[in-house]
């Protein structure tokens, strides 16, 4: 892979992770339910939720804050064109 391709990668995915937070902040939980795949897994407060059914239900029990994500320090680590792994520091404002 080249680093033109790598490059291609890692913007991809920073620009899913902002989508992600922003649509979680937004309370736009369908279309946050839709950036996963069916196995897609987010670990959310230790606990895994497996695919848009289970995100959307652990969404329902969510409190009625209003939330800021800010993420920093994005890093993505490239395994393969099909797999990447994210670091990143999220900061949450709650009111």
């Amino acid at each position: 892979m080249d680093r033109n391709d790598q490059r291609a990668i890692e913007w991809d995915c920073t620009q899913l992770l902002i989508r992600f937070y922003s649509l979680l902040d937004e309370k736009n939980y369908e279309a946050l339910a839709d950036l996963f795949a069916d196995d897609g897994v987010w670990v959310r407060l230790g606990r895994e939720l497996v695919g848009g059914p289970a995100i959307l239900a652990a969404m329902s029990e969510r409190d009625d804050w209003l939330t800021a994500h800010l993420v920093s320090n994005i890093r993505i680590d490239i395994i393969d064109a099909d797999t990447v792994e994210t670091t990143q520091y999220v900061t949450l404002y709650r009111h």
